[in-house]
């Protein structure tokens, strides 16, 4: 994809070849599973799984088109340099107009970009407690692997700033020095502001244990209840930042040291709890009146209750303390990624439902 004579030597020199393609053949995914019934009553199951995902059209698309040859761009900042340019439609720009600064952000692959993929484990046991009612428990594990996250490269080794916030206490950020290690002097030719890289270097856990009631429908009732508690943690993966500044908050804080915002997921939900049960009144049989019985009779009365933990988040502070050209990633000094969370969540939805009989008509 890119072979212009200008910037692409830089580019190799620093490793990196926007041409490349990555190829990964051996996906290989495995899956077994059991079930055994110790009785009548008792069954206890449990299975294992590699399941591999698909990189998203829009990694691909982009890794083509943003590699600073289809698209490259350029900031005016003033209406006279945009006069000056000729920019009258259908003007085509040859080369970036003189006194303007072109600094294209870039898209590319690592060259050993693999295939994301999650490990899938599960076991447990469900019985028959009563006539129609069984309860289950069920351990389940998670983990992914080669997951996707994009990474600016193009930034040297933060040291140490302090700045006094609002509340007058003095905080320290480790601070990336403004100049890009990779580009050219200004005025020497095209320049480079971020060099995102697609790669697959971001892993998650998650571990659950889930016990769910289940009556089966009998006598017009029917139920089913389930309780989770589980816990996940990731170093933040993401398929899908691929537009500077609408997806900034997606990037790790440290984009030279990801692992460091490895923590509590962004989906991690500790306690979460969900009733739905069923209910259908039937034929209404006490009163001898049929209007009576019409109204008052097939009725079916359902309803959801979920209750849950509330979700992750973090102290963000803004205007870029850490100087990565990303005003979305920062964090307070002294705080880790997800450290607080929101209240919980309690939601009910209920539903009636009538059933009425339209006599037939005679011919």
């Amino acid at each position: 994809m890119s072979k212009g004579p200008e910037h692409r030597p830089l580019l190799l020199s620093n490793g990196l070849d926007t041409s490349s393609c990555p190829s990964d053949k051996n996906n290989i995914a495995p899956r077994l599973g059991f079930s055994y019934a110790l009785d009548e009553k008792t069954v206890i199951r449990g299975g294992y799984g590699i399941f591999y995902a698909r990189t998203p059209a829009i990694v691909l698309g982009t890794a083509h088109s943003q590699n600073g040859i289809n698209v490259t761009g350029i900031n005016f900042t003033s209406a006279a340099a945009i006069a000056a340019a000729g920019l009258v439609y259908p003007k085509i720009l040859a080369a970036p107009p003189a006194g303007t600064s072109a600094n294209p952000n870039l898209y590319l692959f690592d060259k050993n970009y693999e295939q994301p993929f999650v490990h899938q484990a599960r076991a447990g046991i469900e019985r028959e407690v009563a006539k129609n009612l069984s309860i289950s428990a069920t351990y389940l594990y998670y983990r992914g692997e080669n997951l996707t996250r994009t990474r600016d490269i193009n930034l040297s080794t933060p040291v140490p700033f302090t700045a006094t916030g609002p509340d007058g206490k003095v905080y320290t950020f480790d601070r990336f020095p403004s100049a890009r290690p990779i580009s050219r002097p200004a005025g020497t030719g095209l320049s480079y502001n971020r060099i995102s890289i697609f790669e697959s270097t971001a892993t998650s856990e998650y571990n659950g244990l889930a016990i769910q009631a289940t009556r089966r429908f009998s006598r017009g009732f029917q139920f089913i209840a389930a309780y989770t508690f589980s816990k996940a943690n990731d170093s933040r993966p993401d398929q899908t930042t691929v537009v500077v500044g609408a997806d900034d908050s997606k990037i790790v804080q440290n984009q030279l040291n990801p692992q460091l915002d490895y923590g509590r997921s962004d989906v991690d939900l500790r306690h979460r709890f969900v009733f739905s049960p069923v209910y259908e009144t039937g034929r209404f049989t006490r009163s001898e009146n049929k209007v009576a019985r019409v109204l008052l009779s097939d009725y079916v009365f359902s309803g959801i209750i979920q209750a849950q933990s509330g979700s992750p988040y973090s102290a963000v502070v803004g205007n870029d303390p850490n100087n990565d050209g990303n005003r979305s990633n920062d964090r307070l000094p002294g705080t880790v990624r997800n450290q607080f969370t929101t209240p919980s969540v309690f939601q009910v939805d209920a539903r009636i439902t009538a059933r009425f009989t339209l006599p037939r008509l005679s011919t």
